[in-house]
């Protein structure tokens, strides 16, 4: 599925949310969206205001070639060139991100 800041979803109770982008700070790099949980209250919006949607399956190997991006954005700011990321899952799992050659 593709999103776009322009999308909404919409819930089983037939109600229409939409989507906020979310970007580094301070960059235009965009990293995925929020739920627009301005208009909710109580435990609904509670519940969704944790959510963050991503242009991915989030698999471990996804999520690190996807934080290795957001640091390697944000760290460009001062200069500092990022050569890899690592995301232990678990104790016996571990997904490495290297710069591309």
């Amino acid at each position: 599925m593709s999103l776009s800041a322009t999308q909404t979803l919409n819930t089983k109770e037939g109600r229409e949310l939409k989507i906020i982008p979310v970007f580094v700070p301070n960059t235009d790099y965009l990293v995925g969206y929020q739920i627009d949980v301005n208009d909710l209250s109580g435990p609904e919006r509670e519940y969704l205001e944790g959510y963050f949607l991503v242009s991915f399956v989030p698999t471990s190997e996804h999520f690190t070639e996807w934080l290795y991006n957001i640091v390697d954005v944000k760290m460009s700011k001062i200069d500092v060139q990022v050569s890899k990321i690592s995301w232990a899952e678990t104790p016996k799992s571990l997904a490495v991100y290297s710069r591309p050659a």
